[in-house]
């Protein structure tokens, strides 16, 4: 019995340790698995850190590069638009630049070499503004079927016309568009002038009027309809030009109807106000001669200065005239630009194609 009972404890004895053992080993094992899986998860963990500190990197450096890149282009922009309004600022406007030269046609000049916002500038000989052509000489047509002249725009009334025609010039085409209406006709007598006694008189009793002002016919004939009519036909017009011509444009002494003309095309082409206003302003370079001649005439009929300031202003351009002009249509369009595109409903397709057209 005793054998027995000893057999039994031993053999319960070593179960029990051998579940102990087991017991022991499981626990080894769940321990090993443990430190295995927080092992993985640092690993896992370094790894994404890792990763993501790539990233940051990669980020970082793309993010360096992209302000790089854009601080050149910024750069790089700044430098052209300085240069461009160093080109424009440092611009002079001259005779010497502009004149073409015509001996019997006053006021003529090229529009052309004037800079452009964007760097470019405007084609020299495709687009010439001049006074009338009546007094052309052989030589003077010569010269301009040199520049290919295709079309001569002739912003005159027709009575004007009809007593100093343009010559008619073998494959120029000759168009009329008026841009006065009846009620601005009277004040065209100034616009007209001449310098002998009769007419500077009547001169003289056009500047005495009270309250006259050249500043205000501009503003006037830009505001009526056949004003607006006629200036976007000329946009339309020098649309219309085909490669290599050149078109002529002219009122009597080319400086107000056509000076208003070219303000607003110099302006779709993007030049600069102040050069705007010294093109207009050149006018009295061109037409000094007349305009001093024509003020000593009228001294004979009055001495107030005011009077014959204006006399010459008639004979010349008035500067103010452009530039109340062009404060007005930026009160009332936003810009003189919006004017062309709202006023003259001049597309911005069309005012594109015209940029392509006349500037280099």
């Amino acid at each position: 019995m005793r054998g027995m009972a000893f057999k039994a404890y031993t053999g319960i004895f070593a179960l029990v340790l051998l579940m102990l053992c087991i017991g022991g080993c499981a626990k080894q094992d769940s321990k090993a698995t443990e430190t295995q899986q927080v092992e993985t998860q640092a690993a896992d963990t370094q790894t994404q850190a890792a990763e993501t500190q790539a990233k940051d990197v990669q980020t970082q450096t793309a993010d360096v590069k992209e302000t790089q890149t854009q601080e050149a282009k910024t750069q790089a922009t700044d430098i052209k638009t300085t240069q461009t309004e160093t080109l424009q600022e440092g611009f002079e406007v001259t005779m010497e630049k502009q004149g073409i030269g015509l001996k019997g046609v006053e006021n003529s000049r090229t529009l052309g070499g004037y800079p452009t916002a964007d760097g470019r500038k405007v084609k020299d000989g495709v687009l010439l503004r001049t006074g009338e052509l009546f007094n052309a000489t052989t030589e003077d047509i010569e010269k301009l079927l040199g520049y290919h002249l295709a079309t001569v725009v002739d912003f005159r009334e027709q009575d004007v016309i009809d007593i100093a025609p343009d010559p008619e010039i073998e494959a120029v085409k000759n168009v009329h568009i008026p841009v006065m209406d009846e009620s601005l006709k009277e004040k065209a007598k100034g616009i007209t002038a001449a310098n002998d006694d009769a007419y500077v008189q009547t001169l003289v009793g056009v500047a005495s009027r009270e309250g006259f002002s050249l500043e205000n016919t501009y503003v006037e004939m830009i505001d009526t309809e056949t004003g607006k009519a006629g200036f976007a036909e000329f946009f339309r017009i020098l649309l219309n030009k085909k490669e290599g011509e050149a078109i002529l444009f002219h009122c009597s002494y080319g400086k107000d109807r056509t000076g208003i003309a070219a303000a607003l095309f110099l302006t779709a082409m993007g030049v600069d106000e102040k050069i705007i206003q010294e093109d207009f302003e050149l006018t009295n370079k061109f037409m000094a001669q007349k305009i001093d001649g024509t003020i000593k005439v009228a001294e004979g009929f009055t001495k107030d200065e005011d009077v014959l300031t204006k006399v010459g202003y008639l004979v010349g351009v008035d500067p103010n005239a452009m530039k109340h002009l062009m404060e007005h249509l930026k009160e009332k369009y936003g810009s003189v630009y919006a004017f062309i595109t709202d006023g003259l409903m001049i597309s911005e397709e069309d005012l594109e194609r015209l940029r392509e057209m006349y500037l280099e």
